[in-house]
């Protein structure tokens, strides 16, 4: 019985490691399993991606507006301080 179960491991272990280098090449191909876009979906995913920088860009400048703003009031309160 002790020699069948080496057998038997070894096979598994034979099978075992042809399908797992299988899937690793599968992962190694490029986009061949990768699902691809209509041109309409294409348009879409561009038209989000600008329409998102935009917005980034938009926070960008209102949080630059702000932390202006609060550095001005700030020297204005220093300018008063100084003047007195």
């Amino acid at each position: 019985m002790g020699l069948f179960r080496y057998i038997v491991q070894g096979f598994g272990w034979h099978v075992g490691s042809h399908v797992a280098g299988e899937a690793i090449d599968a992962l190694h191909k490029p986009g061949e399993d990768a699902p691809r876009l209509t041109p309409r979906q294409a348009r879409k995913l561009e038209r989000d991606q600008r329409k998102e920088a935009e917005r980034e860009a938009a926070r960008r400048r209102e949080q630059k507006r702000l932390a202006d703003a609060a550095i001005e009031a700030q020297l204005r309160e220093l300018k008063k301080k100084a003047d007195r």
